[in-house]
């Protein structure tokens, strides 16, 4: 199946000033919840959709303490999770500390058979 797209035109800074150009912008077909995932895995595998869901729950909660402990958490051929942090800058290496943190997020770096999913994507102009 091929990931839809449609053009939109919108304003866009250039270093020769401000111009309109039209871009391809995916949109999304629905969405994929909880239940439905547990029950697509419970039929490829021996695990019941309530296994599976608690195995996913239970994924969540043991990544989530990895992240706190400062550790980067891979998940095998998924890909990997850590935390990024953003901070503002200045002026000296002894300013640097916990007050300057601003914000952080959680970085996802995909494994490669979702990498290679990326590489072998088809798309439908809608």
């Amino acid at each position: 199946m091929a990931i839809p797209f449609r053009a939109i035109y919108k304003t866009v800074k250039l270093v020769t000033g401000y111009k309109k150009r039209w871009y391809a912008s995916g949109f999304s077909r629905g969405r994929c919840d909880i239940h439905r995932l547990t029950q697509s895995i419970g039929q490829m595998s021996t695990m019941s959709p309530a296994d599976v869901h608690g195995v996913i729950y239970a994924l969540i909660d043991a990544t989530i303490t990895e992240l706190k402990a400062g550790k980067i958490v891979e998940i095998g051929d998924f890909g990997t999770l850590k935390i990024k942090i953003r901070s503002k800058g200045v002026e000296s290496q002894a300013e640097v500390n916990r007050k300057i943190i601003k914000t952080s997020e959680i970085l996802f770096t995909p494994g490669r058979p979702m990498r290679q999913m990326l590489a072998e994507l088809d798309y439908e102009k809608h």
